[in-house]
């Protein structure tokens, strides 16, 4: 029984260990747009390289790759955050979004990928990936609006401004 006991006890221990806790509203912001900007970034990349006109498949696999795993990552950390005063909106927008992100990813960007790459691409397969394009664009928008209004509500409450999104204006380039 003792054991149990000091089993239980290490797995609390370190449970509790990787819950991220920060005292500080803006640092907890701070730390939730740079799991976002990790992925924006990846994103950018991913892009860039898929439209190189000498891109291969074996080349972009593992940048596709590279770009779920830092999603996934970002899901994850986001997770273990201790919601700053109990306030869950901002935590939980962000979760939505980054699994949203993970979710496209997956899915939309590992299907134009194929489209891209495999033995047809011709105009029904850029159509494909036009209305694939619209339909990422159409529904990260409600995720996005709804984390950016989560943000500006947390930032309200606890009073502090929000900087702009360094990484914005290169993805509205894209």
């Amino acid at each position: 029984m003792k054991c149990i006991v000091i089993s239980f006890l290490f797995v609390a221990t370190l449970l509790s260990a990787n819950a991220q806790s920060i005292t500080d509203p803006v640092k907890y912001n701070d730390y939730i747009v740079e799991q976002q900007s990790l992925i924006g970034e990846k994103m950018l990349a991913f892009t860039g390289k898929f439209s190189e006109e000498n891109m291969t498949l074996a080349v972009i696999t593992p940048i596709l790759e590279d770009l779920l795993s830092t999603a996934k990552k970002g899901v994850s950390a986001v997770k273990q955050l201790t919601p700053f005063e109990g306030d869950t909106q901002l935590k939980q927008s962000a979760i939505d979004l980054f699994q949203f992100y993970v979710a496209i990813i997956d899915r939309e960007y590992r299907e134009m990928v194929n489209l891209v790459f495999g033995d047809n691409l011709n105009d029904v397969a850029i159509e494909q990936i036009q209305e694939l394009v619209q339909k990422i664009t159409a529904d990260e928008a409600v995720y996005d609006g709804n984390f950016s209004a989560a943000q500006a509500a947390y930032a309200a409450k606890y009073g502090f401004i929000l900087d702009k999104n360094k990484l914005q204006d290169e993805i509205d380039k894209n």
